[in-house]
Parts: structure tokens; sequence; C-alpha cells
């Protein structure tokens, strides 16, 4: 659930700053701060989560089981 939450408010943040700011649409930038605040929360909310970004971005689903719903 923590993932999609974050997908939904990035995209919906990239969207508000697309129609409001007149930003352009980059969805390499929606990507990489998905990746940066999913890591970020993961390895807050959980203890034992001990995993660098790096590793998160090469291989995300190895860390899956961090994830709680």
């Amino acid at each position: 659930r923590g993932i999609w939450v974050c997908i939904i408010g990035e995209i919906w943040n990239h969207r508000n700053m697309v129609v409001f700011k007149n930003g352009q649409v980059d969805l390499f930038e929606v990507f990489t701060v998905v990746q940066r605040k999913t890591w970020s929360w993961v390895t807050v909310k959980e203890r034992f989560a001990y995993f660098s970004y790096l590793d998160w971005c090469l291989e995300p689903l190895c860390f899956m089981r961090y994830l709680r719903d």
C-alpha cells in the first residue's frame, strides 16, 4: 500500500507542477522521486532494513519483504 500511495502522490504532485506552474512533464523525475521516497520510508520505518539506496535502485524486488500493508 505504501508504494502505491507514494506513486499516486508523486504523479499528483508532478501533475500539479505541470498544470499550475507551467512545468514540463518529466517521467524520469517522477520515477526518481518515487524511488527515493520509498527507500527512505522503508529504511526509516523498518528497523532491520539495512540496504543502501543503490541496492534499492538496482534490485528493489529483493527488498519488498520489508514492506508491510
